[in-house]
C-alpha cells in the first residue's frame, strides 16, 4: 500500500491547534475585542494618567493587543512592570509579568515567557494570590508543550486548575481545557480531546464569549479532519473565521485561513490553498509571530512540493525550519524536518533525505508525537527501498505499524488498520525472499531452468491463492462488523424504548432526570414531572382484549409524543402509567400543559375495527425545585394522579393542591 505524498497533514493540524490555543492564553481575562477607539481613549488617557490610574491604563493596553500585536504586549506589560515596583503593587508585577510572558510566547521567546511566567508564579505564591498562581502556572504548561514536554505540561495545567477554580476565573478556566484537549488531540486520543473542547465551549457559550467560541470550532473542525470529513471540517473553520473577522481577532483569523488552505491544498485546489497561506503569512508578520510565520512558510512550501517547485519549496522549508529553531520547539522541528526529508527523497537525494528524517524521528520519540513519528517512519521506509536495502525498510515497516495501530486503535479502526499492516509486512517479506531466491537461481545450471520456471508457477498460482483468500476473508469480516453494528443499534433501542408505545422506558426516563438533577443544582430552574394514568384501562382490555388495549397506549403515546416540546421526555412508567418530564418549568407551566394534553386526548378517540373508543386520562403534577431524592418527586406525582382518580377521573391535580400539610414533599410552589 503506497502512502500518498502530503499524508503528513495529521502533524500540520497538530501545530495548528497548538499556536493557537497557546496565543489564547493570557486573553483569558478579555471580553470581545474593544473597536480601535477604545485603545486611542486608551493611549489619550496615558499621557496625563499618573500613580495607579497610569497602571491601569498601561495593563488595560497590553491586554488589548492580545492576539493583534505581541511585541506591544511586551512593551506595555514591561512599562507596567517599572511602575508596578516603584508602587510596590505585588499583584500588579504579577499581572505584568504574566502578560509580558505571553507577548514573548506569541512571538516565540519561549525562554523569556518562561522566564516571566515563573516570576508571576513566584509572586502569585508569596501573596497567596489563586488568580496568578492559575495564571502563571497554565504559562509554564503552555511552554512545556511547545517544547514537546506533554508530560510536564499536563501536570501543571492540572495544578493550575485547582488555583483557577479557587479563583473563580471561569474564562481561564475554559482555555486551560483547551489546552489540554490539545494534549490528547496529539496523542491520538480523539474522544478525551473532544470531551475538553465541548467543556471549554459551555463556558465560553454561558459566558457570551465569540473569540473562545470560534477557537473552539476551529479545534472541532480539526478533529473532523483528522477523521477525513473534510466538508464538516471546512464548515467549522468558515465559522471560526467570521468570528474572528467580527471580533478583529488576527491570530484566530491567521489560523483558520491555514486550516482553510490545507483543505483546498489536500483537494489539490492549490491557487485557493495559495492565496489562504499567502493571505494569513501577511497577518503573521503584522503579528510579529515567529509561530505563525513558521507554519505558514511550511504550508507554503508543501504548495511548491506538490506542484514540482522544488527550489522554491524547499526555501521555504528551510526559513520555517529556521524559525523552529531560534524557538527550540522540538514538535515544530519534527515537522520541518520530514518535509525537508520527502522533498530530498523525491529528488533522490537519498544521503540528505536520511539526514533529515532520521532527525524527525529522533526529536518526533522525544516529544511524544507519534503522528509525526509515524509518518517519517513511513518516509524512511520509501526511502530504504529506493535505496534496495530490504532489510532496514522491513525493520522500518514493522516499526510503522506498531505506531499505526497505536494511533488509530483509539479511532476505533485498529482491526482493520492491523490486517492491513500485517498483509504488508508479509508481502515485502515475500518480495524479499523471492529476489534472494532469484538471484540464487540464475547461478544453477542451465539443466535446472525448467525446473525453476516450474517452481516460479507454483508461487504465482499460491500467491494468487492467497491474495484471493486475504480477500474473501476482509469481505467477510466487514460484512460481519456492519452485522455487528445493526445487532448493537437494535439492541440498544430495544433497551432504551419500551416495545409497546415506543416511548422511552423507566430506566432511560431515570437517567435523564438524573441529568436534569444536576442541571438543576447548577442552575436552580426547576424540572416538572407529570404522571398519567388511562382511567378505566382494565375495563377496555376486559372488553375489547388486550390487543386493543396494546393499540390504545399506542395511540396515547402517540398523542403525548406530538403535544410535548422537543426537549420534553415521556416514557412507559408502568402498565398504562406515562410519566413526562418538562425541563425548566415551574407547577404553572406544568399544569398549563398537562390541562392541554387531558383536553387532547378527550377529544380525540381511537378507531379500532371501525368503533370509535373515547379514552380520559388523570394526571398528577409535581415539581422538583430543590435537591433532594427523585424518587419523593415522582412518588409526589404519583399520589396527585391518584388523588385525581378519588375525584372522578378525567382530571389534573398538582401536588400542592392536595398534599396533607404534616406530609413531607420534596416539591414546594
Amino acid at each position: 500500500m503506497r502512502k500518498k505524498k502530503g499524508g503528513s497533514s495529521g502533524w500540520k493540524i497538530s501545530v495548528i491547534c497548538l499556536l493557537f490555543f497557546f496565543s489564547f492564553l493570557n486573553s483569558a481575562e478579555t471580553d470581545s475585542p474593544a473597536p480601535d477607539e477604545i485603545a486611542a481613549k486608551f493611549e489619550h488617557a496615558l499621557e496625563t494618567a499618573t500613580g495607579k490610574e497610569r497602571l491601569d491604563i498601561l495593563l488595560e493596553l497590553s491586554e488589548y493587543h492580545v492576539s493583534r500585536h505581541p511585541q506591544k504586549v511586551i512593551l506595555y506589560a514591561t512599562r507596567a512592570l517599572e511602575l508596578a515596583r516603584e508602587l510596590d503593587s505585588k499583584v500588579a508585577m504579577g499581572r505584568s509579568h504574566i502578560q509580558r510572558a505571553g507577548g514573548f510566547l506569541q512571538s516565540g521567546n519561549l525562554d523569556g515567557a518562561r522566564e516571566d511566567y515563573r516570576a508571576g508564579l513566584r509572586i502569585g505564591s508569596e501573596s497567596e494570590h489563586h488568580g496568578l498562581m492559575g495564571a502563571a502556572l497554565n504559562g509554564v504548561a503552555a511552554v512545556a508543550l511547545k517544547r514537546g514536554d506533554s508530560t510536564n505540561a499536563l501536570a501543571n495545567f492540572q495544578r493550575a486548575i485547582r488555583h483557577i477554580r479557587q479563583a473563580g476565573d471561569r474564562l481561564r478556566l475554559a482555555g486551560i481545557f483547551n489546552n489540554i484537549s490539545l494534549i490528547h488531540y496529539r496523542s491520538g486520543e480523539l474522544r478525551k480531546a473532544l470531551d475538553f473542547m465541548l467543556k471549554a465551549l459551555r463556558i465560553y457559550e454561558k459566558l457570551d464569549q465569540q473569540p473562545g467560541v470560534g477557537i473552539v470550532l476551529n479545534s472541532i473542525g480539526n478533529v473532523y479532519n483528522r477523521l477525513n470529513n473534510p466538508d464538516q471540517a471546512m464548515s467549522h473553520f468558515q465559522s471560526a473565521l467570521k468570528i474572528a473577522l467580527e471580533t478583529d481577532n488576527l491570530q484566530l483569523a491567521v489560523v483558520c485561513r491555514v486550516n482553510i488552505g490545507e483543505i483546498h491544498k489536500d483537494r489539490g485546489h492549490f491557487s485557493e490553498a495559495m492565496a489562504k497561506f499567502v493571505s494569513a503569512h501577511t497577518d503573521a508578520k503584522k503579528l510579529d509571530s515567529l509561530d505563525y510565520m513558521a507554519v505558514c512558510l511550511n504550508n507554503i512550501g508543501d504548495v511548491f512540493h506538490r506542484r514540482g517547485l522544488w527550489r522554491d519549496a524547499l526555501n521555504s522549508y528551510q526559513q520555517s525550519l529556521e524559525l523552529f529553531q531560534r524557538m527550540n520547539a522540538k514538535p515544530r522541528m519534527v515537522a520541518s524536518h520530514l518535509n525537508m526529508g520527502n522533498l530530498y527523497l523525491d529528488l533522490n537525494r537519498l544521503d540528505l533525505a536520511e539526514t533529515h528524517l532520521k532527525l524527525a524521528v529522533r526529536l518526533a520519540v522525544d516529544t511524544e508525537s507519534r503522528s509525526m513519528h509515524r509518518d517519517a517512519v513511513w518516509s524512511l521506509i520509501r526511502l530504504y527501498e529506493n535505496k534496495k536495502d530490504l532489510a532496514k525498510a522491513l525493520k522500518h515497516y514493522r516499526e510503522y505499524t506498531t505506531l499505526q495501530t497505536l494511533l488509530f486503535s483509539r479511532e476505533n479502526y485498529a482491526q482493520l488498520l492491523a490486517l492491513q499492516a500485517e498483509y504488508e509486512s508479509e508481502q515485502r517479506l515475500s518480495a524479499q525472499k523471492s529476489e534472494e531466491s532469484s538471484i540464487r537461481i540464475r547461478q544453477l545450471d542451465r539443466k535446472r531452468r525448467i525446473l525453476v520456471t516450474l517452481f516460479l508457477i507454483a508461487v504465482l498460482a499460491m500467491g494468487i491463492m492467497i491474495l484471493l483468500f486475504l480477500y474473501r476473508r476482509h469481505r467477510l469480516r466487514t460484512r460481519t462488523e456492519m452485522e455487528l453494528r445493526e445487532a448493537y443499534a437494535r439492541m440498544e433501542r430495544i433497551a432504551r424504548f419500551d416495545n409497546v408505545t415506543r416511548l422511552y422506558n423507566r430506566h432511560s426516563i431515570l437517567e435523564r432526570i438524573d441529568i436534569e438533577m444536576v442541571r438543576m443544582g447548577r442552575t436552580w430552574r426547576p424540572f416538572c414531572l407529570i404522571m398519567l394514568d388511562v382511567d378505566d384501562f382494565k375495563s377496555v382490555n376486559d372488553t375489547y382484549g388486550h390487543e386493543c388495549g396494546d393499540r390504545m397506549l399506542r395511540h396515547l403515546a402517540e398523542l403525548v409524543r406530538n403535544h410535548l416540546r422537543q426537549a420534553d421526555v415521556a416514557a412507559r412508567w408502568g402498565g398504562d402509567e406515562i410519566l413526562i418530564m418538562l425541563p425548566e418549568t415551574d407547577m404553572e407551566g406544568g399544569a398549563v400543559l398537562a390541562g392541554k394534553l387531558r383536553s387532547l386526548v378527550e377529544a380525540t378517540p381511537m378507531d379500532y375495527r371501525n368503533r370509535k373508543i373515547s379514552l380520559t386520562v388523570t394526571m398528577g403534577i409535581n415539581v422538583y425545585n430543590r435537591p433532594g431524592p427523585v424518587n419523593e418527586c415522582i412518588r409526589g406525582a404519583d399520589r396527585a394522579m391518584y388523588a385525581g382518580k378519588k375525584m372522578g377521573k378525567n382530571t389534573v391535580v398538582r401536588l400542592d393542591e392536595v398534599c396533607d400539610p404534616a406530609t413531607p414533599t420534596v416539591s414546594k410552589n
